[in-house]
Parts: C-alpha cells; structure tokens; sequence
C-alpha cells in the first residue's frame, strides 16, 4: 500500500508531504475543502490571514428551492466594491463559481435564497504588500 494520502480513495481531500509520492508536487501542498451555506441574513466570511490563505472558489448550488427568483452570489473583498460572481436559480440550480480570494472577504446573497458554496483552501504566499 502506497504512503500517498492522495492515492486511497478513502482519504479526505488533503495532503501532506509523504516521501516516494508519485504526485509529489500536489503532496508538497495542504489542500482543504470549503463548503459553506450563505444568504443575505447569514453572510460567510473568509480570513485570508495576511496572505497565508487561498480561497478557490469552484460552485455554488441553491440550497432551497429559492423561490421563482435567481439568487445572486455576492463577493466583498476589503477595500473593493461589491462583484457578482454567480447566479442560481430554480432552472439553473447549479453555477460554476471561478474565482480567488487572496485577501479578506465577505460572501452574502442577493434573491433571498440560500446557497452552498464549495471551494478549495490553498496555502498562500504571504502578504507581500508594504507596511
């Protein structure tokens, strides 16, 4: 049996360095699931803790049938206005969500549905910006 967390299927989507790893490159980084629900009365909030954290945001999904209307993701990354980055709706419950967070932000909804957003946690490089 291989040393590789990332070769059993059994193991959770993380990954430590393992030594005679045949993904080397992908051991060397801790990877970590992120799945979150989000509406406008419950915002979720991401702590990029100075730079040391990623956030990949890959999907959302309506978490309730939302009503007749769309239910808008909203991104609020400090210092920055407020972008859309995904639209659910009861046709389409499903959308693909390409965004990265390097810095702190705030993910709330706009429609008066829930959302369940998914993504991946990735080791930063540190804030590189000057005091």
């Amino acid at each position: 049996s291989s040393p590789c967390r990332l070769e059993r299927a059994s193991a959770p989507l993380s990954a430590r360095p393992c030594g005679g790893c045949r993904v080397a490159s992908i051991c060397e980084m801790i990877i970590d699931r992120w799945l979150v629900e989000v509406s406008a009365a419950s915002p979720a909030n991401f702590d990029a803790d100075g730079g040391r954290r990623v956030l990949d945001l890959r999907s959302c999904v309506l978490a309730d049938g939302g009503g007749a209307a769309a239910t808008t993701l909203v991104c609020h990354v400090d210092g920055a206005a407020p972008l859309t980055v995904a639209v659910a709706s009861p046709q389409a419950a499903v959308a693909r969500v390409r965004a990265r967070l390097k810095r702190n932000a705030r993910l709330t909804c706009s429609g008066g549905g829930r959302l369940l957003v998914s993504g991946i946690l990735l080791p930063g490089r540190g804030d590189k910006r000057p005091p």
